[in-house]
């Protein structure tokens, strides 16, 4: 790919930045634990998102996309297994057994390969869910995990964003307080436990090196727009200051 730059007058006017694919992706995750309607407005339309959507509906949700809403019911879900080539395509898929292992105390979840920028694996993923008592076991590309889930104390290894949301995803329904040692504090972590608590999680702490979650019994649905993507911002910045 050759690309050919010339010479522009100073750039000027506004701009509108989309919704972060990286705050979005694990509120759609987090939507497979809520009883009811979720709105999740302004999804950017990205094949990573779609990706989701799909893995979810194919779980047994019903997604309805109207405009800049996406209306998501998952209350009716049985299945404990997403879709594997789905899930091998997307790293973020992964992000489901928290969610699945919190609801319904079972999950089945493909090993994911969809990152390119080096290998990330699950590992912490994995360490971090059994430390609240889940029984994960990876056997052919497979994660099986199943158990009742319990607080607990949760020191990550490394403050893996992937991680972090995972557990706490699986924390906000576990019986009992978890805390969640060396955790992520990106932005799209913060979000993430914004989403819960609007959904009626007890989480405190977010956006520091120690979450603490205090399971709750019941998530509901509700409306919410995921923050805007912090890396589009910058771009135009470097932009405009050039």
């Amino acid at each position: 790919m050759v690309w050919s730059i010339k010479k522009s007058p100073p750039l000027l006017g506004e701009v509108q930045l989309s919704v972060s694919k990286n705050a979005a992706l694990p509120i759609l995750a987090a939507t497979l634990m809520l009883d009811g309607e979720s709105d999740i407005l302004d999804l950017p339309h990205l094949t990573d998102i779609q990706v989701m959507l799909d893995i979810i509906e194919g779980l047994g949700g019903h997604i309805k996309q109207k405009g800049n809403h996406t209306k998501i019911v998952t209350q009716s879900i049985q299945q404990t297994e997403p879709n594997e080539s789905l899930v091998r395509g997307m790293r973020a898929s992964f992000l489901c057994m928290g969610a699945l292992l919190a609801r319904h105390g079972q999950a089945v979840v493909a090993l994911p390969g969809g990152c390119r920028i080096g290998t990330r694996p699950v590992d912490m993923h994995i360490y971090g869910l059994q430390q609240l008592g889940a029984d994960i076991t990876v056997d052919c590309g497979l994660a099986v995990g199943r158990g009742k889930l319990v607080g607990n104390q949760v020191a990550l290894p490394f403050p893996s964003v992937g991680a972090t949301e995972n557990v706490i995803m699986a924390a906000t329904l576990a019986e009992g307080e978890s805390i969640i040692k060396n955790a992520a504090q990106e932005p799209e972590v913060v979000d993430l436990c914004h989403f819960l608590n609007q959904a009626g999680a007890k989480i405190s702490g977010e956006g520091t090196r120690t979450i603490v979650v205090q399971g709750v019994g019941k998530l509901r649905g509700i409306r919410y727009r995921p923050i805007l993507d912090r890396i589009e911002g910058g771009t135009f910045m470097y932009a405009a200051a050039a």
